[in-house]
């Protein structure tokens, strides 16, 4: 059963990377589908017990949300006063056995709402200002070099019809109307030198930066923009839309989660690396396909009161890395997935940041500060 399940998604996957070529040629075409059942019903039952492990959802109380400030509403958390590392041990909701592919720790979704999916790049992004979105430059280019298509432009800007169709939904945005979360993009630039699937100085899918502009302006009592932030002590918050095997197998719906300490260079950041497989910590959480472009957030956040806002953030969801025993096709690239022997992220760095500000003409959160 195992080798056809690997089967099966060795082929929805080669599907998927021939459908993002395609899309990178001739603009957002998949994502609803995926979206609307053919990931997640070829990936449901995997047999594996755990792949990306992701936090448990509290429920809300029962409240007004719609025009209200969404700092103000009741999160639906009561255990915001054990610390973190305690809430194992100490937390009612850790009380029994693990199950249904999740931790036991709670978070409240409706807290980050800064946080979006971007439906046709089957990607995740955070807002940094009030018009603009960082995600991962492979969402919208693949793994090509922007040099190779930017020409003499210091960056590559997607023309009007590429633009054209992408969406930034607020899903997690619940003090606005259901039918008021998605705006559109009317501009995305991709980092110029971002170095795509091949090495670069040593490095895979350097600079993997992009930012979606969309047209009409976010108030911060919806959503507050993340700002940038100092990797410390290695504690840090992901979160993406992307797949996982909670409930049975689900794609574009919110999931958070711990991993465990991540490690620096300046450019790039890791968690479940090679080197430290064999001594892992349970329990393991990750990312997976539709994470790409996500955050990593500064410390342990679970969207309670006290947390402050606006939240750091110290990279994006990149890539799943390549060791000396894997090999960069569909079926490997998926048991790396499963495995996550090493999770790559982006790092917002003082070029980066820089980067950042330049493209938002100095709109994002931190810029002033620089």
């Amino acid at each position: 059963m195992r080798a056809i399940a690997y089967s099966l998604v060795a082929l929805l996957l080669a599907g998927l990377a021939v459908a993002q070529n395609a899309r990178a040629q001739q603009g957002p075409s998949l994502g609803r589908e995926l979206e609307q059942g053919s990931l997640r019903e070829l990936l449901r039952g995997f047999d594996r017990e755990t792949i990306t492990l992701p936090g448990s959802e509290v429920t809300p109380p029962t409240q007004p949300l719609v025009g209200q400030d969404f700092r103000a509403i009741s999160t639906g958390l009561t255990d915001c006063h054990i610390p973190f590392e305690e809430l194992s041990a100490r937390s009612p909701s850790c009380a029994g056995a693990r199950s249904g592919g999740r931790r036991c720790e709670q978070y409240a979704p409706l807290s980050f709402p800064e946080v979006v999916f971007l439906p046709e790049a089957q990607c995740t992004g955070t807002l940094v200002s009030s018009r603009s979105v960082l995600t991962a430059a492979h969402c919208f280019v693949g793994g090509n070099r922007t040099t190779m298509l930017r020409g003499d432009a210091p960056d590559l800007v997607l023309s009007p019809g590429r633009t054209s169709g992408y969406t930034a939904e607020l899903r997690n945005a619940t003090t606005l109307a259901t039918n008021q979360r998605s705006f559109v993009a009317d501009k995305i630039v991709v980092h110029g030198e971002y170095g795509g699937q091949g090495l670069t100085d040593g490095r895979y899918y350097k600079n993997d930066l992009a930012l979606m502009r969309i047209a009409t302006s976010i108030p911060s009592a919806r959503a507050v923009p993340a700002t940038f932030g100092i990797l410390e002590a290695g504690q840090s918050t992901i979160a993406g839309y992307g797949y996982s095997e909670a409930s049975g197998g689900t794609f574009g719906e919110f999931r958070l989660t711990w991993p465990e300490p991540i490690v620096g260079d300046g450019e790039q950041m890791f968690a479940d690396s090679v080197e430290n497989a064999a001594s892992r910590l349970e329990p393991r959480s990750g990312f997976c396909f539709g994470d790409s472009g996500g955050p990593v957030f500064a410390g342990r956040l679970r969207g309670c009161s006290a947390e402050p806002r606006p939240r750091e953030l110290l990279g994006l969801i990149s890539y799943l890395g390549r060791s000396s025993t894997s090999g960069g096709d569909a079926q490997q690239q998926v048991a790396q997935c499963f495995a996550r022997e090493r999770m790559a992220m982006q790092a917002i760095n003082i070029q980066s940041r820089a980067w950042i500000c330049r493209i938002t003409e100095d709109e994002a959160e931190g810029c002033h500060l620089r």
